[in-house]
């Protein structure tokens, strides 16, 4: 098995009650932990920029029951890279729209897509729903492996 020697075991997980205002304490505590993580400060904010984008289109978007949470990961599988998950449980994949100069939303996904190195949708894997992720590069270089 190839295992990364620099892994970061290091993850943010929150579920909270789909509210507009509990977007503002996704990126906080994004921001706080890629602090603490050493990110540096331009990679720090496009991740808590996906971040933002990612929570408030399934608050805004997600259509469930009430009473369904969203949840968000952020992990660092390497010091290349930060990966974020925003869970919900709305089945419908999100279609990426190019905006007209006059639309005042829509700009998210195509945000998204500029700042991450990857992106995609997914089945949740426990319940119903689906995982939006991207992947946003550090800067730093990649960590060598060793075989084990």
């Amino acid at each position: 098995m190839h295992v990364p020697e620099c892994a970061d075991a290091s993850a943010v997980d929150l579920l909270f009650p789909r509210r507009p205002r509990r977007v503002a304490a996704a990126r906080n505590a994004t921001r706080k932990a890629l602090a603490e993580w050493g990110v540096p400060p331009e990679a720090a904010e496009a991740a808590v920029l996906v971040v933002s984008e990612l929570v408030t289109n399934a608050v805004r978007h997600a259509e469930v029951p009430s009473g369904r949470e969203v949840g968000l990961r952020v992990t660092r599988p390497g010091p290349d890279r930060i990966r974020v998950e925003v869970d919900d449980a709305d089945t419908t994949v999100p279609r990426l729209r190019v905006p007209s100069d006059d639309d005042e939303s829509s700009r998210g996904l195509p945000l998204i897509v500029a700042l991450s190195i990857r992106h995609g949708v997914c089945p949740r894997l426990h319940g119903i729903g689906k995982t939006v992720w991207a992947e946003i590069t550090t800067g730093l270089p990649e960590c060598s492996g060793q075989d084990t």
